[in-house]
């Protein structure tokens, strides 16, 4: 049998001598594996900045959303916030979700579903006049004496 005819079983399948000279050594593989981990490498810390990028931007317009919602609710409720029944009446954070997600047969609903914080994947909204941060568990703050609408997970996210 000459070199020429000379096949090579590996499995169910058939090699020449010839296509086995020509496949990658070992220091080859080695190489491309080395190649391409340096490569993952440095473009993972751009993957995770990209992220980050996008959920701040997720986060400011969730803000932006409710804060027009809001802003029509009182339009269409002569200047009461959302839950508020009467001027001076206190808002619970129950009252003011089901204000905004919720028709009153008249006006809204205003929102599908508050809108999920990036940050810490909550829905829920804490009322009161005092901002905690990310002790308090909610994914938003609203401030019922002034009306304002902001993040409640870190003291940065609280500045959009």
């Amino acid at each position: 049998m000459s070199k020429k005819h000379l096949i090579f079983y590996i499995g169910n399948k058939k090699f020449s001598r010839a296509t086995l000279r020509n496949a990658m050594t070992v220091p080859e593989f080695f190489i491309v594996f080395l190649l391409i981990a340096v490569t993952a490498a440095v473009s993972f810390p751009r993957f995770s900045e990209a992220k980050s990028a996008s959920d701040i931007g997720r986060l400011v317009k969730g803000l932006e959303t409710v804060r027009q919602q809001v802003e029509l609710y009182k339009v269409h409720h002569d200047g009461l916030l959302p839950g508020q029944k009467y001027e001076g009446h206190e808002i619970n954070e129950e009252d003011f979700v089901k204000a905004l997600i919720e028709s009153d047969g008249v006006y809204g609903p205003y929102l599908k579903k508050m809108p999920k914080n990036p940050f810490n994947s909550l829905r829920t909204v804490r009322v009161g006049t005092v901002t905690l941060g990310s002790a308090s568990g909610a994914g938003w703050f609203f401030n019922c004496q002034t009306g304002d609408f902001r993040a409640d997970d870190l003291e940065f996210h609280r500045a959009y």
